[in-house]
């Protein structure tokens, strides 16, 4: 259970020395994208429901303070507010954390990352890259994973849904085909 020492701020970015000596830098963008509320993140699963590209471009940092175990974060030019409880983030901010699930740039870097991030998502939100199916109950879509990036828009609130993942290689087809094409 890791404390805050002291922390300062400007409108890009939050610097923290943690009580073991650690420090983290953190940028306004990257705060903002790992919002834990529930205005950006399903509290049942973590999924994200926002988009890099639902983020202002000049998101800056308005305000923090510190309340009791949580670091909280208001965000200008939008007025967003994020509260971090502070054992996740230290275990997730980007440059203490090792996992594959957080960039581990460094902080000068993480800038461009996420401007290159934004103009990649533009493009793949351009209406004329889509083909969109509304899938009714009992339907199936079936596609190369291999050829075409997907991904779903949204589910109604009511109701189940069944997501069922089938895997096949092209080799074990081919394999297939010419085994039954030398049967015949």
């Amino acid at each position: 259970m890791n404390q805050i020492k002291v922390f300062s701020y400007n409108a890009a970015e939050l610097k923290i020395v943690w009580e073991d000596t650690s420090k983290s830098q953190l940028q306004a963008i990257w705060l903002r994208d790992h919002c834990q509320m529930p205005a950006s993140r399903n509290p049942d699963n973590g999924q994200r429901l926002l988009n890099i590209t639902d983020i202002p471009e000049d998101i800056a940092i308005e305000k923090v303070s510190l309340e009791d175990r949580r670091l909280l974060v208001q965000f200008a030019p939008d007025g967003h507010r994020s509260e971090f409880d502070l054992d996740w983030l230290y275990d997730n901010c980007y440059n203490l954390n090792r996992s594959i699930d957080t960039l581990t740039l460094p902080p000068e870097i993480m800038r461009q990352f996420y401007a290159a991030y934004r103009h990649y998502a533009e493009i793949l939100e351009r209406k004329k890259q889509q083909i969109v199916f509304d899938l009714q109950p009992g339907e199936l879509i079936l596609f190369d994973s291999t050829r075409i990036l997907h991904a779903h828009k949204t589910y109604s609130a009511g109701g189940t849904r069944h997501l069922q993942g089938a895997y096949s290689d092209l080799d074990g087809l081919y394999s297939s085909l010419r085994k039954l094409e030398a049967n015949s």
